[in-house]
């Protein structure tokens, strides 16, 4: 019989453990001496039971074979030989990216095509077995790399990646659909997957058809939208600082995320609006793991493989068994229980407390658009079980915040003080490396804060990100966004043309917001009721929109040429 080790190495630690006891050992005679010298035999019979063998060494011994057999368990040995089947599963993802000359605007650093380029590289690194297909696109679609586990053939191709790749003319998307669709070998459609990377400008409004007719098919198409929403201007390639230019005025290329979020519905996939960010929690590694690995693995092959057995079990087992022993034989061995304990008062659960605080702000900004007297009373229950909670964090003013539960603990208190802008960052810095249902709660948090703090602008720009990513198991942002969309509104002055106009705009998006919601949650009568608010607010803007603008642009005008 052949014994192999996985960790080998860990048997050269073999030599501490005699070292040890023997230290340990010494030390236990060394404090005997002390005690001789200190307190006289005939005390120490009195004071200490008298023991038929000797405790510590006993325990020096049975604590070193516990270390050996630690260290071998380590170590991982393995004898004797068995038969498994291996089964071998991947999917079937397909690429598709703009290399339409809007890509090469630089409001992304350092364009928004080599940004794509980049993050493509970290989203390879996780396929992992999965196969994959490149795809460029412009007026038309082309296939650049076919379905392939082969990486760096496929990194390669990535590499070679320019306008060039696809031919010129109006950007269609819904080529690149058809193409990706078409790149699909087998019938089985439940592996398979679509990831889309545009700016979202398409020219020939045929995408949506065709991604639903892949959502007919259960082929998902994952949007990635990359871009500044303000819009940018495109270089030409004669050099630098020329622009693209159209009748003597430069080209703005701006991110269409209507579109792409669009495509992403249709098809049941979902829209990551990456924009102009650079931050880890945006990369197409991390869009990989958050969304691809949801679509199922099929079952490529299955091969019999014959290895040997881990043993490391067994010595594991005997060195726990060695542990109790000698933690049994030590004088400060666990008592009897003697009498009942009662239970300890439990804290307040930071989710509830979280859980509260949402409840009573979004009750609070509601109720201009809602009923009110249902938003009084949840404020006033809120405040009563808020007022319970001790606070158990110390003040976080200029400190910086931990990420995680325990810098929401912090928000919470925050919140609860009125400091609503910090409450809010300390939200968003608590968001940085916690799951993803986690993160999204506290950027919800953080956007509540905000709308308490009067900054709806700012409140609905994170909103409108959760919603856009959302799933279909995930908590429904729209509401919450229209409230803060319908606050911001209320903001703007009704007196110049300008706001006017915006404040007409706004309305209307708020009133698209709760819309969606009720749209997604038939029973929610709160977002039925807010519609119906908006609708004479909506028109009432729009015409006094009208007018100051038709008084702006005639102000000057006399009345007879009027």
């Amino acid at each position: 019989m052949t014994i192999h080790f996985n960790n080998a190495w860990m048997l050269y630690l073999l030599w501490i453990i005699p070292a040890v006891a023997t230290w340990w050992f010494a030390i236990h005679k060394r404090t005997a001496r002390a005690l001789n010298n200190f307190v006289a035999p005939e005390l120490q019979r009195k004071l200490f039971p008298q023991q038929k063998f000797n405790r510590q060494l006993w325990q020096t011994v049975l604590i070193s074979t516990a270390l050996v057999l630690l260290l071998i368990a380590a170590a991982g040995p393995k004898w004797g030989e068995r038969e498994e089947t291996i089964y071998q599963q991947a999917r079937d993802l397909v690429i598709a990216v703009d290399v339409s000359r809007s890509m090469l605007a630089n409001d992304v650093h350092p364009t928004r095509l080599q940004r794509a380029k980049i993050d493509l590289v970290d989203l390879i690194k996780e396929l992992k077995g999965d196969r994959a297909a490149l795809i460029a696109f412009r007026a038309k679609a082309s296939m650049i790399c076919p379905l392939t586990t082969d990486y760096a053939f496929l990194r390669q191709a990535l590499d070679g990646l320019s306008p060039n790749s696809a031919p010129r003319g109006e950007t269609n998307i819904g080529s690149a659909i058809t193409k990706a669709l078409e790149a699909f070998d087998e019938e089985d459609s439940s592996h398979k997957a679509i990831v889309l990377i545009s700016d979202g400008e398409d020219l020939t409004n045929k995408a949506e058809e065709l991604a639903k007719i892949a959502g007919e098919k259960n082929i998902p198409i994952y949007t990635v939208g990359i871009g500044s929403r303000r819009g940018t201007r495109i270089p030409d390639k004669e050099g630098h600082g020329h622009y693209i230019q159209h009748q003597n005025k430069d080209v703005v290329t701006k991110l269409n995320h209507d579109t792409l979020y669009a495509i992403a519905k249709a098809s049941g996939g979902s829209y990551i609006p990456v924009e102009t960010a650079s931050m880890t929690s945006t990369t197409l590694g991390t869009i990989y793991r958050d969304h691809l690995r949801q679509v199922n693995a099929r079952e490529l092959a299955e091969t019999l493989r014959t290895r040997a057995v881990e043993r490391y079990q067994w010595f594991l087992f005997f060195a726990i068994v060695l542990l109790l022993a000698a933690a049994y034989l030590s004088r400060g061995r666990i008592g009897r229980k003697t009498e009942t304990q009662k239970p300890l008062p439990q804290k307040p659960n930071a989710a509830a407390l979280t859980l509260i605080l949402i409840t009573a702000s979004l009750s609070a900004a509601v109720a201009p658009v809602s009923a009110q007297d249902q938003s009084s009373n949840t404020t006033a229950e809120v405040q009563q079980s808020t007022n319970t909670v001790k606070s158990a964090v110390s003040e976080t003013a200029g400190k910086k915040l931990p990420p995680g539960r325990k810098g929401a603990r912090c928000a919470q208190k925050l919140f609860k003080k009125g400091k609503y802008s910090e409450a809010s960052e300390a939200y968003l810095s608590a968001a940085s490396g916690v799951s993803r249902d986690a993160e999204r709660d506290f950027k919800h948090n953080a956007a509540i804060a905000l709308v308490n703090d009067g900054k709806y602008e700012e409140a609905a720009d994170i909103l409108r990100n959760l919603a856009l990513q959302a799933r279909s198991d995930d908590r429904d942002e729209n509401r919450a966004l229209g409230i803060a969309i319908y606050r911001s509104a209320e903001k703007l002055s009704s007196d110049d043309a300008e706001k006017a106009a915006e404040r007409a705009e706004l309305l209307r998006e708020a009133g698209e917001a709760f819309k969606e919601a009720w749209r997604n949650t038939p029973e929610d009568r709160d977002s039925r009721d807010n519609v119906a608010v908006i609708l004479p607010h909506l028109a009432e803007a729009e015409e006094q929109a009208k007018i100051l603008a038709l008084t702006k642009e005639y102000e000057k005008t006399q009345a007879p040429q009027l």
